[in-house]
């Protein structure tokens, strides 16, 4: 029963939008920016939240009902994009985005814990909806240094990271440039995630990760 009328308040766009303006009224819902910076969106909830904007022309987008505590956000140069859909609870999540990067998370995902995501070199990190994160998770699309070949040619391009629909991420989990993650998968604790695409409904572990079972899903609640 609590639920479902958490559910519908939260389905109730206008509604979310007013408890946000009485949230914000009582000096609670706090985005702290940086001048010249775009937050669009409304009806959310946020508080002990910092955007540093060091750039041009760059998108902060948080949809309604989003409940977000103790994140940070660093946009460098310029077109940089980071949207939260509807419902997302975010906690300690610290985003380094640069040079025309996107970060994109789908509706309903939960952040539970102390997570870094490094979208660089104009890169792109999707997250889909309904995911669950645990805590001490990095997302490195690049590595922030050159590696080169003998010939001096760079050898270490950066690369998009996907991770799909209902995804269950452990503690510990290391997600690195060009790893694609298909839906209704679970990355076991302490995995090393490469450049390497894994399908749907498997377990995957390992450093590097491998597969470990396939056919499988999973539910927030205990059964």
């Amino acid at each position: 029963m609590k639920k479902k009328i958490l559910r519908s308040i939260r389905d109730h766009e206008n509604l979310m939008s007013f408890l946000s303006v009485i949230y914000r009224a009582f000096m609670l819902n706090s985005v702290k920016k940086h001048k010249g910076l775009k937050i669009l969106g409304g009806g959310y909830f946020a508080k002990r939240t910092h955007v540093k904007n060091l750039g041009k022309d760059n998108t902060v987008e948080i949809e309604q009902g989003c409940r977000i505590s103790n994140c940070n956000i660093q946009l460098f140069g310029n077109g940089n994009t980071v949207k939260i859909d509807h419902d997302c609870m975010l906690k300690d999540l610290d985003i380094w985005i640069s040079d025309g990067g996107s970060v994109h998370s789908g509706h309903n995902t939960y952040i539970s814990g102390k997570t870094h995501i490094a979208c660089i070199e104009g890169k792109k990190v999707l997250i889909g909806a309904r995911c669950l994160f645990s805590n001490d998770i990095t997302f490195r699309t690049g590595d922030s240094h050159s590696v080169l070949n003998l010939g001096g040619e760079r050898i270490n391009l950066a690369e998009d990271i996907t991770i799909g629909n209902h995804v269950w991420i452990g503690q510990q989990v290391v997600i690195l440039k060009g790893a694609f993650v298909g839906d209704d998968s679970i990355i076991g604790t302490r995995a090393l995630v490469t450049g390497k695409k894994f399908n749907g409904n498997v377990v995957i572990g390992g450093a590097p990760a491998r597969v470990i079972k396939t056919d499988v899903t999973w539910n927030h609640e205990l059964k």
